[in-house]
């Protein structure tokens, strides 16, 4: 009886570690990155209009608007407002106060296989030009095409500070 009972935990042991095994080896195969590049993460998964935001980072400049991804790497249609301080638009405003300034802007961007890019954007505003250069992740697809994707930028912003960008699609 006694080895019995020991031959039945031996089996269940087996079994449970076969399982995890087995669970292992299939979540590591989901992830691998060719798995992903099977899905076809690339630059015409994002398209269409989105809507953004500024979600950290400066202090001093935040921003917001829509965009247009043409699904082939092109931006175009930047609508944004940036709220600033109003010394940058006004020289000799009082301290605090701040000035939101509407802004056009276009550019271009990469996606990799694994869902991980590039962008770069030019930004006309009363103030002047601005560039910015940014990693992106796509965070969410759904029916093929890039629902939410989200950007760091690569060089600091008024006050040293580094954007975060939260983008979501808002149809088209």
């Amino acid at each position: 009886m006694k080895l019995s009972m020991l031959n039945r935990k031996s089996l269940l042991l087996l079994a449970v570690v076969l399982s995890l095994v087995v669970a292992t080896v299939l979540s590591v195969s989901h992830w691998d990155g060719s798995a992903k590049a099977q899905a076809g993460f690339s630059a015409a998964r994002l398209r269409g209009t989105y809507a953004f935001v500024t979600v950290g980072g400066s202090d001093i400049e935040a921003t917001l608007g829509t965009l247009t991804a043409d699904g082939m790497g092109n931006i175009t249609n930047a609508n944004l407002r940036l709220n600033v301080p109003a010394s940058v638009v006004q020289p000799g405003a009082p301290a605090g106060t701040r000035a939101v300034i509407p802004a056009i802007g276009a550019g271009t961007y990469t996606v990799r296989a694994d869902g991980t890019g590039t962008a770069a954007a030019t930004v006309d505003t009363a103030a002047g030009r601005l560039t910015r250069n940014f990693e992106s992740v796509v965070a969410r697809v759904e029916g093929g095409v890039a629902t939410e994707v989200f950007l760091t930028q690569r060089e600091a912003t008024l006050g040293g500070g580094l954007g975060y960008f939260a983008l979501k699609r808002v149809g088209d």
